[in-house]
């Protein structure tokens, strides 16, 4: 995936400012791939000379011209033809995981010290994803389909951070005895 792929979808349904589009990564597409707020608009300004995307200029009183960007025509038959290609299964790198496999050379604590945070880190991300499921999605099978699309990248979050809190238990009772 890339990040244009990732902009054309926030903008499939609704235009934005390349703040609103960072806001919307940071409320939703975020949780599972990040991207500061310059990549998002340096990648806006590389799509529009392609004709992914077009931009209408709106003055305002007292502050900078904003620009409104939209998806195209051209833009919507690249998603399309995105959606269409099935993805390739990205690699995993986890630094945490190269120490683990190594940690019979390093003392005790230290890795305990680490899937404690690690642990905590996963409670905190799934008590973050209740409250997206409660707040947005209280009845799933009662939403439409696209929002039910949207559902199921929420439950793959919370189904993920629950086998990482078991994980985390699993192994720090390996190192504690």
């Amino acid at each position: 995936m890339s990040l244009r792929h990732a902009i054309l979808v926030t903008l499939s349904d609704t235009e934005g400012t390349g703040y609103e589009i960072t806001q919307r990564f940071t409320s939703g597409l975020g949780h599972f791939w990040q991207a500061s707020h310059q990549q998002i608009y340096q990648e806006l300004k590389r799509m529009a000379r392609e004709k992914l995307v077009s931009a209408r200029a709106v003055a305002q009183e007292t502050r900078p011209t904003k620009k409104i960007h939209r998806i195209t025509a051209t833009g919507r038959k690249e998603l399309k033809r995105w959606l269409s290609v099935p993805s390739k299964r990205q690699p995993t790198r986890n630094a945490f995981l190269i120490k683990l496999f190594a940690a019979h050379l390093i003392d005790r604590d230290h890795i305990i010290t680490e899937l404690e945070a690690q642990l905590a880190h996963h409670r905190d991300l799934l008590a973050h994803y209740g409250e997206l499921e409660a707040l947005h999605f209280p009845e799933p099978e009662k939403l439409p389909f696209k929002y039910r699309c949207m559902y199921l990248s929420l439950t793959r979050g919370i189904a993920s951070e629950s086998a990482g809190i078991q994980w985390c238990e699993d192994s720090l009772a390996v190192f504690r005895k």
